[in-house]
């Protein structure tokens, strides 16, 4: 991949969250760290960097930037009529029809529905977009050039006035070689009134998959609720949607033998080549906790993510990341949530199975460990949030300016820097003290 120039470029980086001990009793371990047996982090002894210094660490030494990615920063613009949208705002009528300018490419016959959970209830609104065909030669959305792309979501990272974590924890995934949506900025106006800030996300759909050498004609299902938790205790598909059928399937009963097998396997390491491995791609799975833990993602593992099964031939179940703006210190309403559990995998009802594998855990625990010392050190994590807040600064002032009154932009930027230094120091720790 060539380098592009700093001003339009950052790269990906990694986040993730877990839960609970297993194996040799790692328990002795978390209570060493905790008992002061391991030196733990104290983040009023850490050094908050500022935002200006894209290219030092905390102590001004030089950071060996890693190969950059293209960012985008688009202008879009929404003329939808002010009472259609107005009755989509209050809930009032489930999608409106409007017209969307990208850049200079223009729609017609879009729809326009309102997106998320928590994040609706603030009075700056998400929304997904579908447009009614792909571009002539498709759209470059995301700076990898023109492709095909007809849903995607216009967040407002309400949880988040940093603008940054999803991106951040998601970018550090697909680093990883996970599967993880793609995320740009985008200033949006409203009938050419200008309306704020937005994060740009990829849909995980056909497009997506296509994207990923997937045929696309599986089964996509989405984590809704926490009824998604890995175990099917409450019917396969209980807490998923959906999203995509393979019509030769009846509905769910993939997910049923997937779930039945991940939780009546006996857990050896022996039966678990034999039985799991076929369903389910377990480093894809690795990848996904690790991820989430580092980030301390207190929203995904039971649900916020996708599973897609490639019908096609002998094709094991994927997991495919999805809605990371409750990472790195913040809960799904955008509270701050403190460190304070020392969990290295999640809540989810499969991986105390897993990791109570030696093979497994020690395999988790090696690529944690490897992941923590080169592709995401501190220094490197601080870097790439620098990279992003260098292209979207002017703008993210100008939205907390108009939306968060009171708000600083580069605090809360300083903020989660200082949360990146303590989470990294915490699972270094203990990942040191398990392995």
């Amino acid at each position: 991949m060539n380098s592009v120039k700093r001003a339009t470029s950052w790269h990906v980086l990694v986040c993730c969250w877990c839960m609970a001990s297993c194996g040799d009793d790692p328990q002795q371990g978390v209570d060493d760290v905790l008992n002061g047996s391991v030196d733990a982090v104290d983040a009023t002894e850490l050094d908050t960097p500022s935002v200006d210094t894209a290219l030092s660490d905390v102590s001004g030494n030089d950071i060996p930037l890693p190969e950059l990615e293209p960012v985008s920063l688009l202008a879009i613009d929404l003329d939808v009529p002010p009472e259609d949208l107005l009755a989509l705002d209050q809930g009032q009528i489930d999608e409106a029809k409007c017209k969307i300018t990208i850049g200079t490419i223009q729609f017609s016959g879009v729809t326009l529905e309102l997106h998320g959970g928590n994040a609706s209830k603030g009075p700056k609104k998400s929304y997904r977009v579908v447009l009614p065909k792909i571009a002539s030669g498709g759209l470059n959305l995301f700076g990898f050039g023109p492709e095909s792309a007809r849903r995607f979501v216009l967040n407002s990272s309400w949880v988040d006035p940093s603008f940054v974590r999803n991106k951040l924890t998601l970018d550090v995934v697909r680093k990883l070689g996970g599967l993880a949506p793609r995320i740009a900025f985008a200033v949006v106006s409203i009938q050419g009134s200008y309306h704020g800030l937005y994060t740009l996300i990829e849909r995980v759909d056909e497009d997506f998959l296509e994207n990923h050498q997937f045929s696309g004609e599986g089964n996509l299902y989405k984590a809704e609720t926490d009824d998604a938790d890995w175990s099917g205790s409450q019917g396969a598909m209980a807490g998923f949607d959906h999203e995509l059928k393979d019509a030769n399937l009846t509905n769910g009963a993939d997910l049923e033998t997937l779930f039945s097998v991940l939780q009546h396997t006996p857990v050896h390491y022996s039966t678990f080549v034999e039985n799991v491995e076929p369903q389910l791609d377990l480093t894809a799975f690795m990848t996904w906790q690790l991820a989430h833990v580092l980030a301390h993602n207190v929203d995904t593992f039971n649900k916020n993510y996708y599973l897609y099964h490639e019908t096609a031939g002998d094709h094991p179940f994927t997991v495919i990341s999805w809605d990371a703006d409750a990472t790195w210190g913040l809960g799904d309403t955008g509270e701050s949530v403190p460190f304070d559990d020392w969990h290295w995998y999640g809540t989810d009802r499969f991986a105390p199975r897993l990791f109570s594998i030696e093979e497994y855990k020690s395999e988790y625990l090696n690529r944690f460990r490897e992941a923590l010392s080169a592709p995401l050190s501190v220094s490197t994590l601080l870097a790439y949030v620098n990279h992003y807040v260098a292209v979207i600064h002017v703008e993210a002032i100008r939205d907390t300016t108009k939306w968060r009154p009171g708000v600083d932009f580069e605090k809360k930027v300083a903020e989660l820097q200082q949360l990146i230094q303590q989470r990294h120091t915490m699972m270094k720790n203990l990942i040191n003290v398990l392995h």
